[in-house]
């Protein structure tokens, strides 16, 4: 067998942190609600060739795992995030890599091709006798596209503030097989609107590193927490992990790990199991309007939102953020009219736009947003 063959999406090093040997984890199999005390962990999360059959992707991500492991330990051994700002962008990358890799969002990135495309093409492909239904489409190297992409958006992440959930309770925190959980407690009341894109005011994203610790990422400008950017919260409300962790079984595709074979996991499973869903995507299409000589349709192809009602006790909403909601309710009501995205950061927002107009001219690579931010304040006079 070759030794690229086997293609993990959630890293072997990741795993192994759930682990009590090193070579196996406890996993709760979705589909039959039943634990496996002792499943090889060289078999989970994986498939052959899921990254193509050329083996440099699969190996880059392997030497970022290997450097985000060391990140983890450290973590690990002081209950406490880095203090280096490069460890910090590099950790920011691992997670929107990890967002971006896994089986199930490939399977939403490929649905989302297949129904746009079809619908786009179906009177093409009718003509010439082929019935859309009859097949489906692609992306060819799905996960590469799907990790790159997700990658580059990572300027969209860098307002967010930062904490280290400690937990210091009895109940463990779990890992899904996308383990990456995104939420928006804020933003609930919207419940016909997209509400976790990257640049989504109110978002928040979940990553347990091992059974004690979980890295949180979150819009400062809505939320309050004890502490400073990047400093560690203790958690001494079971509740709180509860509560985390029915979001993790909620963002599984068909697997959740966890360490210690006490837990009840299976309880944690029939508190999210109303609030799952397929992962894949709802598709809309409107009308068909006449502009000019052409025609034109919004199509729009949306992933299912979870509203678990997580409450967190260390979560406040801020003043500011209260205020902002009111008005916000007030105006839809009045006119009647709902925007489709909230932005959290509209100059982030405008920055990243004219980044990815050099990055397509050739002039950065995707991850260079820093090092460009850097030069034109240079440029402007803003930095000595």
């Amino acid at each position: 067998m070759p030794d690229n063959k086997n293609h993990h999406y959630v890293p072997q090093l990741y795993l192994r942190r759930f682990s009590t040997d090193g070579k196996s984890v406890p996993t709760f199999v979705i589909r039959s609600q039943k634990v496996i005390p002792t499943a090889p962990i060289k078999n989970q999360c994986s498939r052959d060739y899921f990254y193509g059959h050329e083996p440099d992707f699969e190996r880059a991500l392997g030497v970022a795992e290997n450097h985000a492991s060391a990140i983890f330990k450290d973590i690990a051994a002081n209950d406490r995030l880095p203090v280096d700002p490069a460890a910090m962008f590099d950790l920011l990358l691992y997670v929107l890599a990890q967002c971006g890799r896994t089986s199930k969002e490939v399977a939403r990135l490929n649905d989302m091709t297949d129904q746009t495309t079809r619908h786009i093409m179906r009177h093409w492909m009718e003509e010439r006798g082929i019935d859309p239904d009859s097949i489906t489409i692609g992306l060819r190297d799905a996960a590469r596209f799907s990790t790159s992409m997700t990658l580059s958006l990572h300027p969209l992440l860098l307002d967010l503030d930062t904490r280290l959930l400690l937990n210091n309770t009895d109940e463990d925190f779990i890992a899904a097989d996308d383990p990456v959980a995104e939420y928006n407690q804020f933003m609930t009341f919207r419940q016909y609107a997209p509400n976790l894109g990257y640049a989504s005011k109110g978002l928040q994203l979940f990553f347990p590193i091992d059974s004690k610790r979980t890295l949180m990422y979150f819009d400062g400008d809505t939320y309050g927490l004890p502490g400073k950017h990047n400093s560690t919260v203790v958690l001494t409300d079971r509740r709180d992990v509860y509560g985390l962790n029915t979001l993790q079984m909620c963002a599984a595709e068909s697997s959740v790990y966890f360490r210690n074979l006490g837990q009840d996991v299976g309880a944690i499973y029939r508190r999210a199991s109303p609030y799952r869903d397929n992962g894949l995507n709802t598709f809309a299409a409107g009308p068909i309007e006449g502009h000019g000589p052409y025609q034109m349709q919004m199509i729009s192809s949306t992933r299912g939102e979870r509203n678990i009602n997580l409450s967190l006790s260390f979560v406040r909403l801020r003043s500011a953020a209260k205020r902002w909601r009111d008005d916000y309710v007030r105006m839809s009501r009045r006119e009647k009219y709902v925007p489709a995205v909230i932005v959290r950061n509209e100059q982030i927002v405008a920055d990243f736009k004219e980044f990815s107009k050099l990055v397509k001219e050739g002039k950065y690579h995707h991850l260079q947003f820093i090092d460009w931010q850097r030069e034109r304040f240079q440029a402007l006079g803003a930095v000595s």
